[in-house]
């Protein structure tokens, strides 16, 4: 069947409800919002697998799961709340078998909301079956209890606002991949906001991460990007990059200290302007044309650290021009590697 939110007569949509775990609702045809919202309660699942449209948004209120699924993507532009259960991403094209193409559809076209507060625990999910689910241009927002959960695929996103919450992108040994197409803002919470997996600062321009004073953004993911996109870090929040990262763009912080793992460079710079950079980990060099440069305050975290640079014999790879401070305790560097710092 096909729904129309238009002929339901006034108010501000139409709520389907279940009233069990046993139950579920498939509707197969196509859903016109209209400019109203389509609110799912209870108990049960519910499976939508034609094309949404309108410009209304979808309201998960139901516990256990919501499908958006079939061959035909969405197209409303309201906003995708998920407050409650698991929400998983399935629209896709495949052909051929029994190795399919897949041809992946839009599942959510506008903005999308997932959990509620500024703590955990972690009880809301949007999961993909597929990637490319969840459009180019969409603000995508992660409160306390709300999980983002790419299951080894990749997506590009707009803009990332977290207060708390994760995001996951690996399975196994799928890495998967975020990609952003716009800033990150994280507010505060009463729990670290963390992303876990792979990031992509996006294919060029400025990545700004703006981190809220009191606020802690924690990046296990390894972080990946071109020569020409820069990851500049503002505001007073705590920025941790725990991984080896290996986007080869400058490095800049505006406002507040930043701690991260070690760090690995293709050539770039790092200016810390008149912030510390804190390691976490040690510093390699990889064999590029370009000299890498570190500039401002450089802390070793209280622990002698080692700098591998991998270039030939004689070739300068790294340019430090940084204040190092031992950070809390008496701290050294070591020197690896044939290319010259």
């Amino acid at each position: 069947m096909d729904l129309d939110l238009i002929a339901v007569g006034p108010g501000v949509g139409i709520t389907l409800r279940s009233f069990s775990t046993s139950h579920r609702l498939t509707v197969s045809g196509d859903i016109n919002l209209g400019a109203r919202n389509l609110t799912l309660e209870g108990e049960g699942d519910y499976i939508l697998s034609g094309r949404i449209s309108g410009s209304g948004g979808i309201r998960k209120l139901n516990t256990e799961e919501l499908t958006l699924s079939g061959v035909v993507g969405n197209t409303y532009s309201g906003s995708t709340v998920v407050s409650s259960g698991l929400l998983r991403l399935s629209k896709a094209l495949l052909l051929g078998f029994p190795d399919p193409i897949i041809s992946s559809r839009i599942a959510i076209p506008g903005r999308l909301i997932i959990g509620s507060g500024s703590t955990g625990p972690l009880t809301d999910f949007v999961v993909h079956t597929y990637g490319n689910q969840i459009a180019d241009s969409s603000e995508v927002e992660i409160l306390g209890s709300g999980q983002l959960d790419l299951d080894g695929n990749s997506d590009q996103i707009g803009s990332l606002s977290m207060r708390g919450g994760k995001v996951l992108t690996h399975q196994g040994r799928d890495l998967g991949q975020l990609i952003l197409g716009g800033n990150v803002e994280v507010a505060l919470a009463s729990t670290p906001s963390v992303i876990d997996g792979q990031l992509s600062l996006g294919p060029s321009g400025q990545r700004l991460f703006d981190i809220a004073q009191g606020a802690t953004l924690r990046v296990d993911a390894r972080i990946v990007g071109h020569a020409d996109v820069s990851l500049v870090k503002s505001n007073r929040g705590n920025l941790f990059l725990t991984e080896s990262n290996l986007f080869s763009g400058d490095v800049e912080l505006l406002v507040g200290d930043d701690r991260i793992g070690s760090l690995t460079s293709n050539g770039g710079a790092v200016d810390t302007m008149n912030n510390t950079l804190i390691l976490g980990g040690d510093i390699l060099v990889n064999a590029t044309n370009e000299v890498s440069r570190l500039s401002g305050h450089l802390s070793l975290g209280g622990v002698t650290r080692t700098i591998y640079t991998l270039g030939a014999a004689n070739t300068p790879d790294l340019l430090i021009t940084a204040e190092i401070l031992d950070g809390g305790a008496p701290a050294g560097l070591n020197k690896v590697g044939e290319g010259s710092t």
